[in-house]
Formats: C-alpha cells, sequence, structure tokens
C-alpha cells in the first residue's frame, strides 16, 4: 500500500477502514533520539539524532538541518558498508570517540575537528568555547552504531542531552 497522504486523521481512517468523523484527534508527538530538539543555550540550538546509526539516517538528517549547523559523528564505521561520504552544509564537524580516525578516513569535509579516543563531553566543551555571531543549531547524528563508545544510541543520546542542559559528564 503506497499513499501520498499526511493528515494522521486520514491516515488513521484509512487503516481502521472507521469513518472520518469517528476518528478522535490524534496526537503526534516527537520520537526520542530522532531530530529531537533539546533546548537552546545561548545561540546554540541542541538538536539530537543519537538514533541515526546509518548513512541513510545521517543523510536523511542532514537534508532537514537548516544553516548555520554543526555536527557531531561516533560510532563503529566498519559495519557500515561505504567507502566514503563527503558531507556537505554544516560549518564544522566534529568526530569522537574509539572509531573517531576510521570515521575520519570514509567522510570528506573541510573543516573536520577529531577527537580520537576522546568522548562527547570534549566535543561539547570546544563547542561551548566558541563564538558563533548567530543562532547555530548543533546535530549530535553519529551515523553509525555505538560500537565501543556507547552500549546503544539511547545511551548516546541521553549523555548528549545532559551535556546540552549543562549537566556535567
Amino acid at each position: 500500500i503506497s499513499t501520498q497522504e499526511s493528515n494522521p486523521k486520514k491516515l488513521w481512517s484509512m487503516i481502521t477502514g472507521r469513518k472520518l468523523r469517528e476518528v478522535q484527534d490524534i496526537a503526534l508527538h516527537e520520537l526520542p533520539h530522532r531530530r529531537q530538539h533539546v533546548g537552546i543555550h545561548n545561540q546554540l540550538v541542541f538538536i539530537n539524532d543519537s538514533k541515526a546509526t546509518n548513512l541513510t539516517a545521517l543523510k536523511f538528517a542532514l537534508n532537514k538541518m537548516s544553516s548555520p549547523y554543526v555536527l557531531i559523528l561516533c560510532g563503529d564505521p566498519s559495519k557500515e558498508q561505504y567507502d566514503s561520504y563527503k558531507i556537505i552544509g554544516p560549518t564544522k564537524v566534529y568526530i569522537f570517540g574509539k572509531h573517531a580516525e576510521e570515521i575520519s578516513k570514509k567522510i570528506f569535509h573541510p573543516d573536520k575537528i577529531l577527537l580520537c579516543n576522546q568522548g562527547l563531553s570534549s566535543v561539547m566543551n570546544l563547542i561551548f568555547k566558541d563564538v558563533y555571531h548567530c543562532q547555530t543549531n548543533i546535530l549530535f547524528s553519529p551515523g553509525h552504531p555505538s560500537g565501543q563508545d556507547y552500549k546503544n544510541f539511547e545511551e548516546r543520546g541521553d549523555h548528549f542531552i545532559k551535556l546540552a542542559l549543562g549537566s556535567n559528564d
């Protein structure tokens, strides 16, 4: 089944076979860890997309972003089947963790900041110390499975949220 319909009430009516007038209000909520707006700190808008565990999800997130923005990558690229990818859009790309060097060899961007064997808190410290002249989005969309850095996407997303909201490591 394929449809171009985006109205949740109409979709629910189509799925259940109920008449449209019988469908109650449907509220669609943000999914945690999927392009989740975390908060704003001065000029920085934090977006948690830690569920982006592959290149397809990363590309989707990048296509939805508005400039200017900074990208944070991590995870294990060996589980992804791509040779290289040129990232277009972000002003900077931070790559951290135990797999940072492996990711850096596959990802191309003119302003990559590599933090080998360092954690997300090191990245966030650099981001908070940087100077921003306008509102800037900080996108945490790792693009790879967690690997050796985190147990899973929930753990790394929760860590990002904690750091973005100003809690210490």
